[in-house]
C-alpha cells in the first residue's frame, strides 16, 4: 500500500466536471509535475497516530512518500479529466496546502487545435486569503505549446485559519467561445498563519533543521551537545542577525 492509500492525501478534487469528449479537445492537456508535488508534501506535517494535524508544526523528511509520484501528473489528459490521478496529486480538507508555500505551479497545452477557455478562482474567505491570481487572462485561448498556469494564493497574515479554494475553467471551440459547453472544478484547501506566526514556524523549523546538522558534525567529533541548548542559541542568533544569516552555518 503506498504513502498515498495510507494517508489519504487529496491535493486537487474534481467537484463538478464534464468529461472533454469533442474529438477538438484531443490534445488538450493540463498537468502538475513531479517537483510541485514533492515541494508541497515536503512541507506537510503528517500527525502521528493519535494526533490531529497541526499547521505550526515542522514538517518531517518523507522519502518514502515521494518516492512513487510520476513525472507528470495529468489534471486533463487527451481531453479528458482523470480523477485518479487528481486523487493522487494532492490534499484533502485534512491537509491543505501549507502556510509557507504560496505558489502552486502547472502546466497546460492544447496542440494545433485552437481551444478557447474562460477561468475564475474564488476564496471562500477573504479575510483570511485574499482572492488568488492566476498569471494568465480570465478567458483567451489555451496556448498550443506547454505553457504555465501559476496559481498565487495570498494569505492577509492579518488571521490564521483553513480556507476552500475552487478554481473553475470551461473551455469551448473558437466558433462557440461564448457559450462554453464543457467545465470543470478544481476545490483544494489552503492553510494560512498570521505574520507572526509563519516566522515563529520558519525560526522553528530552520533552527530543528541546523541543531539537527550541528549534532550530525558534534557526534562525528565526539563532542556533545543538547537539542534545548542548540535550539536556545538558534533562536538568539536568529534575533541578532535574522534568519538566512544565522542559519548560514
Amino acid at each position: 500500500m503506498s504513502f498515498f492509500d495510507k494517508s489519504c492525501l487529496v491535493i486537487l478534487m474534481v467537484v463538478s466536471a464534464i468529461s472533454l469528449d469533442d474529438d477538438q479537445f484531443n490534445d488538450l492537456n493540463m498537468w502538475i509535475e513531479r517537483q510541485q508535488i514533492i515541494e508541497i508534501i515536503n512541507l506537510i506535517s503528517i500527525p502521528k497516530a493519535n494526533q490531529t494535524y497541526n499547521p505550526k508544526r515542522c514538517p518531517q523528511n518523507k522519502k518514502e512518500a515521494v518516492k512513487d509520484i510520476l513525472k507528470e501528473t495529468y489534471v486533463i489528459h487527451k481531453g479528458k479529466v482523470d480523477t485518479t490521478s487528481i486523487a493522487k496529486a494532492g490534499l484533502s480538507n485534512f491537509y491543505p496546502i501549507p502556510s509557507q508555500l504560496d505558489v502552486i505551479n502547472a502546466q497546460w497545452k492544447a496542440g494545433s487545435q485552437g481551444v478557447f477557455y474562460y477561468v475564475k478562482s474564488e476564496s471562500d474567505n477573504q479575510a483570511i486569503l485574499f482572492q488568488p491570481l492566476l498569471n494568465i487572462s480570465p478567458f483567451g485561448f489555451v496556448p498550443p505549446k506547454s505553457s504555465s498556469i501559476k496559481l498565487t494564493l495570498p494569505c492577509s497574515g492579518k488571521i490564521s485559519g483553513k480556507v476552500k479554494v475552487d478554481l473553475s475553467f470551461s473551455f469551448s471551440s473558437p466558433k462557440d467561445r461564448f457559450t462554453p459547453v464543457k467545465a470543470f472544478t478544481l476545490t483544494f484547501y489552503k492553510q494560512c498563519l498570521t505574520t507572526s506566526q509563519r516566522r515563529r514556524l520558519s525560526i522553528k523549523c530552520g533552527c530543528k533543521k541546523h541543531c539537527k546538522r550541528v549534532k550530525i558534525k558534534r557526534i562525528k567529533s565526539k563532542r556533545s551537545l543538547r537539542r534545548k541548548d542548540c535550539m536556545r542559541h538558534c533562536r538568539k542568533k536568529v534575533q541578532l542577525l535574522g534568519l538566512k544569516n544565522a542559519l548560514k552555518q
